[in-house]
C-alpha cells in the first residue's frame, strides 16, 4: 500500500503537469475569433476560416458588404448586439437579417446564397460563442 508522501509526490509530478498542459491547450482552442483591419476595414482573418466555409464566407463579405462595413459585422458577432438597431444578433436574429435584406430587390442574394450566408454566420456565432466560454 502506497505512503501518504508518495500519494502527494505522484499528484505533484503527474497529476499537476498534466491539469496545467490540459487548461492551457483548453484556453488556446478557445481563443476569440481574430480579426483584421481597422476601422471600416475590420474584417474576420480569412485564415481562421475552415476550407470548406471559405467561399461561403467570401460570399457573405461580397454581399453584406455592399451595403455596409465588414465592421458592422464584425461588431455584431463579437458582441452579440446588432450595432445600428441595438438588437440581439444572434443565430435567430441573423436569420431574420438575412431573410430581410435578401428580400430587398437591389440585394442580389438569391435562396441557395441565403442559406450559405446564414451557414457561416451561425459557424462565427458558435465560434465567438465558443471563444467566451470559461
Amino acid at each position: 500500500m502506497p505512503s501518504g508522501k508518495s500519494d502527494v509526490k505522484h499528484f505533484s509530478y503527474k497529476v499537476v503537469p498534466a491539469l496545467v498542459m490540459f487548461c492551457f491547450c483548453a484556453t488556446t482552442a478557445l481563443a476569440a475569433l481574430k480579426v483584421v483591419g481597422t476601422g471600416n476595414e475590420t474584417r474576420f482573418d480569412p485564415a481562421e476560416i475552415p476550407v470548406n466555409k471559405r467561399q461561403s464566407f467570401q460570399l457573405m463579405e461580397s454581399r453584406c458588404t455592399s451595403c455596409h462595413s465588414s465592421e458592422r459585422l464584425v461588431i455584431a458577432i463579437q458582441s452579440g448586439i446588432a450595432p445600428i438597431t441595438g438588437q440581439p444578433f444572434d443565430a435567430t436574429s441573423a436569420k431574420v437579417f438575412v431573410k430581410k435584406i435578401a428580400s430587398k430587390p437591389d440585394s442580389n442574394i438569391n435562396e441557395v446564397e441565403m442559406k450559405e450566408i446564414l451557414d457561416i454566420l451561425n459557424f462565427l456565432l458558435i465560434k465567438q460563442s465558443a471563444s467566451k466560454q470559461p
